[in-house]
C-alpha cells in the first residue's frame, strides 16, 4: 500500500505532467490520504513519547484570496446565474510535535489542514475556534509528562489569542485531573495540581511579520498615505501590463535617445549604483549605459558595433524587471521599488513619453504611468534602499527562525547591512536621488545601532537612537548629519 502511494505521488508530481479529470480526482484523494496520515502519525508520536517532555507548536495566519462565487436568482419563470470574483480571508494552520528520546534522538511530526474561510472575520474568537477544531491539546492526545504548548501569531492578535489558549489548556488540565467515579476529592485535587505543574505554556509573536512591518515602521509617514501607495501601485502595474509596448517601441526610441560620450560615467560608480538597485554583479559589469538629462549615454567605443541597439535593448529589458507592488507584505515592496528606480534612471520615462505621443498607441494601461510624480519618485528611492535591512533579517529567519538562540548572529548581520548602507558613495547617492531631496529625519526614518534585536532591528520609530543620520539625496548635496547633542551613545 505504501509503495503504491509513493508511486502515485512520484507519477503526479513529475515535471510536465498533464492530468485528466480522473487523475485530478485521484490527486485529491492522495492529498486527503496524506493529511490523514500526517495527523495520525502526529497523535501516535505523542503517545510514543511516554515520559519524555513533548512540544506542540501551533501557528496560523490569515491570507486574502480571490475566489469565484456563483449567484442564482429567480424572477417568475426566468432564472439568472452569475459568476464573479470575490476577495475573502482564509486561515492557514500548521502544527509541529517533537520530543527527544533517551538516546538523544529527536522525533518530529507535522500536521496541516485545508485553508478555512474566515466567514466571521479575522477575529481572535474565530481563529481560536478554528484552532481548537484543528487539533486537540497534548493532554487530550495522551501526553502524561511535561507538555509544552507553544503558539505563534502576528502581533495584531497575539495577546488575546495567547490568553485564550492558556485558559483553554487550564480548562483541559482541570478536566483531565478530575477524580474518577468513586474517588475522593483529594485525588482529583492532586491530579489537577500535578497537571498544572506539568503544563508549560509559551507564546511568541511572529518574527517574520515583524520583519514585514519594519519597513512600514521606518517610513510610517509614507506608508500611511493611501494616495501615495495607490499612485505607486498603479504606476508599477501599468508598466507590468504594458511590457509588450515597451519592447515594441524600444528600437525606434533608442535611435533618438543614444548620446555617445568618451566616458559616460566612472565604471565603479555605475557598478555600485546597479548592484545597490538589485542588479547581479556579473550583469552590472556588462552595463555601461546611463540616463542623464533625458539622454542615454553610451561609451563612444560602442559606436561602431552593428548590434548596438540589440545589445542595449537586451540590457534595458534585463534591468526593467517590474515586480508586483503589494501592500499586504511590506517587505516585498523593496524589489518593486528598486526595479522602478532602475527604470527611471535608464530612460523609462522618455520611452513612455514616446509611446504616449503616438496617436495609434493604446493608452489603456500605459496611461497609468502618469501617476508617477515627485513624491512617488522619492518614495521608491527611499524604500528601495531601506528595505535591504528588514529583507536581510527575514532572509536570516527563513534559514533558521530560532530568534532568541540566534540573537547575536542576527544583530551582526543587521550591523553589516547598516554599515553597507552607510558606506554608499556620495556619487551614487547623487545619481540615485537626482533632484529629489530625501531627508531621513523628515520621513521618520531612523537608523540606529543600539539594541538591534528590538522592534525590527534598527527600524523602530520613536526609539532613542545612538546615532541619527540624515541623507540628503541630490547632485553634490549628499552629507551626513550627526544625531542631536546629548543623544544616547
Amino acid at each position: 500500500m505504501v509503495s503504491s502511494v509513493m508511486e502515485s505521488l512520484q507519477k503526479y508530481t513529475s515535471a510536465s505532467t498533464v492530468w485528466s479529470d480522473a487523475e485530478k480526482q485521484e490527486v485529491r484523494k492522495l492529498c486527503e490520504v496524506g493529511k490523514s496520515f500526517l495527523r495520525q502519525k502526529l497523535v501516535a508520536l505523542v503517545k510514543q513519547a511516554k515520559g519524555a517532555p513533548t512540544l506542540l507548536s501551533y501557528s496560523c495566519d490569515g491570507t486574502p484570496l480571490t475566489t469565484k462565487q456563483r449567484f442564482r436568482s429567480q424572477l417568475g419563470e426566468k432564472a439568472g446565474r452569475r459568476v464573479g470574483g470575490a476577495s475573502q480571508e482564509f486561515l492557514v494552520q500548521q502544527a509541529l510535535v517533537r520530543f527527544v528520546d533517551g538516546k538523544g534522538v529527536a522525533h518530529t511530526g507535522v500536521a496541516f489542514r485545508d485553508t478555512l474561510p474566515l466567514t466571521e472575520g479575522k477575529s481572535a474568537w474565530a481563529i481560536f475556534a478554528a484552532a481548537v477544531d484543528f487539533l486537540p491539546t497534548l493532554r487530550e492526545m495522551g501526553c502524561a509528562s511535561i507538555a509544552i504548548q507553544h503558539v505563534s501569531f502576528d502581533r495584531a492578535l497575539h495577546a488575546p489569542l495567547s490568553r485564550r489558549f492558556q485558559q483553554h489548556h487550564a480548562l483541559v488540565n482541570q478536566r483531565q485531573g478530575s477524580p474518577p467515579d468513586g474517588a475522593t476529592g483529594e485525588v482529583g485535587w492532586r491530579g489537577r495540581e500535578l497537571q498544572s505543574m506539568l503544563q508549560w505554556d509559551a507564546s511568541t509573536p511572529c518574527s517574520a511579520h515583524d520583519a514585514h512591518n519594519a519597513l512600514k515602521w521606518a517610513l510610517l509617514q509614507d506608508f500611511s498615505d493611501p494616495d501615495l501607495l495607490k499612485d505607486t501601485h498603479i504606476s508599477i502595474e501599468s508598466l507590468r501590463n504594458s511590457y509588450g509596448m515597451l519592447s515594441q517601441y524600444m528600437a525606434a526610441w533608442l535611435g533618438k535617445t543614444i548620446l555617445f560620450v568618451d566616458e559616460p560615467l566612472a565604471g565603479e560608480v555605475l557598478y555600485d549604483l546597479y548592484t545597490l538597485l538589485g542588479v547581479e554583479a556579473d550583469s552590472a559589469d556588462a552595463l555601461v549605459e546611463m540616463v542623464l538629462e533625458g539622454r542615454l549615454q553610451v561609451s563612444r567605443a560602442w559606436g561602431d558595433r552593428a548590434d548596438l541597439c540589440e545589445k542595449l535593448s537586451g540590457a534595458l529589458l534585463h534591468l526593467w524587471r517590474f515586480s508586483r507592488f503589494t501592500a499586504s507584505r511590506w517587505v516585498t515592496v523593496g524589489a518593486a521599488c528598486r526595479a522602478l528606480t532602475l527604470g527611471l534612471l535608464t530612460g523609462l520615462g522618455s520611452l513612455v513619453h514616446a509611446i504616449v505621443s503616438d496617436p495609434s498607441a493604446s493608452k489603456f494601461h500605459i496611461g497609468g504611468f502618469a501617476r508617477i510624480h515627485g513624491r512617488v519618485t522619492a518614495f521608491v528611492v527611499k524604500v528601495g534602499v531601506v528595505a535591504y535591512i528588514p529583507e536581510t533579517f527575514l532572509a536570516e529567519l527563513l534559514e533558521d527562525d530560532r530568534l532568541v538562540a540566534r540573537l547575536d548572529p542576527l544583530g551582526r548581520a543587521l550591523d553589516e547591512e547598516l554599515s553597507w548602507v552607510m558606506r554608499i558613495k556620495p556619487a551614487v547617492w547623487g545619481l540615485l536621488g537626482g533632484g529629489v531631496e530625501v531627508r531621513a529625519r523628515d520621513s521618520s526614518l531612523r537608523l540606529h545601532r543600539r539594541w538591534p534585536h528590538r522592534a525590527l532591528l534598527h527600524l523602530q520609530q520613536g526609539a532613542v537612537p545612538r546615532e541619527e543620520v540624515s541623507l540628503v539625496l541630490g547632485p553634490g548635496r549628499c552629507h551626513r548629519e550627526p544625531g542631536p547633542p546629548g543623544s544616547e551613545g
